[in-house]
C-alpha cells in the first residue's frame, strides 16, 4: 500500500514538473510575478514555481487575444496585443482591459516601453507601412495619442531594439529593418529583401527633438530579428550563436557567445530580473510543439564577451562628410559667382539697353526682377502685348529671347546660356524662360 501511495506521489510530480506543451500556432502570451512564471492560452493558465515544477488552472479571462508581449515597471505589469491596440493589466490572479481600443494589428515589432507611469510605443509595421513615430496610452481617456515631434523622424523600420533612459528622458533606437522590393530585370521578377537599419536613434523628450547618429558599420552583421530579449537591462536580442547588448548610456556593445543549443529553436525569451533568469519558449520536437523552461542567465551566455564601439569611428565620419563639405562649398562659390554675374548685369543695365529693342528691354527688366524665378510664354506674350496669331507670338518670343541671350554674352563676356528655356514641371506643353547663371 505504501509503494502504491509513493508511486503515486512521484507520478504526479513529475506531471507537474514538467512545462505545459502546446502548439505553435496557439497564441500564448508569456510573464512573471516575482520569481513565478505564466504561460496563458485562451483556456488555461500555467505557472512555474521557484522550484521548477509547473501548475496549471482553467481561466475566464476572455481576451480579444492572446497573442501578447510584457512590459511591467515597479509599480505595474502588463500586456501589450501584437500589433498594439488592446492592453492589459495584469493584477494579481486575474488580466484585465485598460483601453478604449481594439485590435489594431497596425505596428507589428514596435518597441513599448513605460515612461512616468504610461505605456508608450516607438515604430512597427502593418497595412504596408513602417511607422516612425512614438505613440502613448493616455491614462485618462484610455486612448492612444501621438508624441508631436519639433523635426521629423524619417527612419521606418520594425523590430528595431530600444532603451528608454528614464534619468535623462530620452529614448535610444537602434537596429530593426525594412523590406524592400527589387526587380530584377534579368531575372524578370521581384524580389524582397530586408535593409537593416544602420541609424541610431535618440528622442529627446525634454526638447521633442530626433537626434541621429551612424552605427558602427562592422556591427551592422551582428544583428538579427531572431528573438528580441523582453526586460532585459539594456536592449538585447539573442540567436543561436550570440548575445547581443546594447549599452547606450556608455555607447558599447557586448557580444556575448550563447552556450546552450535549445535557444537556436526558441521562439520567445523574457528575462526574470527577480529570479535572474531568462523564460524561454521553444520548439522541442517534429510534432509543432512548444515547451517552456526557465535557464539561469549565465548558463545560456556565460560571463565572457567581446567589446564594440557602438557609434561610427570619428574617422570613418571625418571621411564620409568631406565630400559633402566640398560639395557645399562648390555650391557655395556657385551661388556667390551667379550673385556677382546678376550684380553686373544690374549694375550694367543702362549701358546693356542701349543696345536692345524694346521687346528684348522689357523682357529683361522682368526677368531680373522675378530672378531666379520662371515666367512661361502665355505670359510674356502678355507683358511684351503682342497681337499676333498663337504661332507669330512664339517666333516673335523665340526671337526675342535669342537676340536677347547673344547680347547679354556679349556684353557679360560670358559663354552659354543665359535666358534659359525649359518645360514648365505642371504642363510640359508649356515653355518657361528664366535668368540662368
Amino acid at each position: 500500500m505504501f509503494f502504491r501511495f509513493l508511486f503515486c506521489v512521484l507520478f504526479f510530480n513529475n506531471i507537474f514538473s514538467q512545462s505545459p506543451s502546446i502548439n505553435v500556432r496557439e497564441e500564448y502570451s508569456m510573464y512573471f510575478i516575482k520569481d513565478t512564471n505564466y504561460v496563458i492560452t485562451k483556456d488555461s493558465i500555467y505557472f512555474q514555481s521557484s522550484s521548477g515544477k509547473w501548475d496549471s488552472r482553467k481561466h475566464n479571462f476572455q481576451l480579444e487575444t492572446y497573442d501578447l508581449d510584457f512590459i511591467k515597471n515597479n509599480k505595474k505589469k502588463y500586456l501589450i496585443s501584437k500589433g498594439l491596440g488592446k492592453v492589459y493589466e495584469i493584477l494579481n490572479d486575474t488580466i484585465f482591459s485598460i483601453d478604449n481600443s481594439f485590435l489594431w494589428k497596425s505596428r507589428y515589432g514596435s518597441f513599448n516601453f513605460i515612461r512616468k507611469n504610461q505605456i508608450y510605443s516607438y515604430g512597427g509595421y502593418g497595412f504596408y507601412d513602417y511607422k516612425d513615430n512614438i505613440i502613448f496610452l493616455d491614462s485618462i481617456t484610455k486612448e492612444w495619442n501621438q508624441i508631436y515631434s519639433l523635426n521629423d523622424n524619417k527612419i521606418k523600420h520594425t523590430y528595431s531594439n530600444g532603451f528608454y533612459d528614464n534619468e535623462d528622458d530620452v529614448l535610444f533606437i537602434a537596429l530593426g529593418y525594412r523590406s524592400i522590393l527589387q526587380d530584377k530585370k534579368k531575372m524578370n521578377s521581384i524580389e524582397k529583401t530586408n535593409e537593416i537599419n544602420t541609424t541610431i536613434l535618440k528622442f529627446n523628450f525634454k526638447s521633442l527633438k530626433w537626434e541621429f547618429s551612424k552605427l558602427n558599420k562592422d556591427l551592422k552583421d551582428l544583428w538579427t530579428r531572431d528573438m528580441r530579449v523582453f526586460n532585459y537591462k539594456n536592449a538585447s536580442f539573442i540567436n543561436s550563436n550570440n548575445f547581443i547588448e546594447i549599452d547606450f548610456k556608455i555607447k558599447k556593445i557586448k557580444k556575448f557567445k550563447v552556450h546552450n543549443t535549445f535557444v537556436s529553436n526558441g521562439q520567445r525569451i523574457i528575462y526574470n530580473d527577480v529570479s535572474d533568469k531568462f523564460f524561454i519558449a521553444y520548439e522541442y520536437n517534429q510534432d509543432n510543439k512548444l515547451k517552456f523552461e526557465s535557464v539561469n542567465v549565465r548558463n545560456i551566455i556565460g560571463d565572457d564577451f567581446i567589446e564594440y564601439e557602438l557609434f561610427e569611428k570619428p574617422l570613418n565620419f571625418i571621411i564620409y562628410t568631406l565630400p559633402l563639405i566640398f560639395a557645399s562649398i562648390f555650391l557655395l562659390s556657385k551661388i556667390f559667382r551667379n550673385k556677382n554675374y546678376l550684380n553686373e548685369l544690374i549694375e550694367n543695365r543702362n549701358s546693356i539697353e542701349e543696345d536692345l529693342t524694346k521687346y528684348e528691354s522689357i523682357l529683361l527688366n522682368k526677368l531680373i526682377e522675378i530672378y531666379p524665378q520662371n515666367i512661361i510664354y502665355p505670359e510674356i506674350s502678355k507683358l511684351l502685348e503682342l497681337k499676333l496669331s498663337y504661332e507669330s507670338n512664339i517666333k516673335k518670343i523665340q526671337k526675342t529671347i535669342s537676340s536677347l541671350n547673344f547680347k547679354l554674352g556679349k556684353k557679360l563676356k560670358l559663354k552659354g546660356t543665359i535666358v534659359q528655356t525649359t518645360r514648365n514641371n505642371q504642363d510640359k506643353r508649356i515653355k518657361q524662360v528664366r535668368i540662368y547663371f
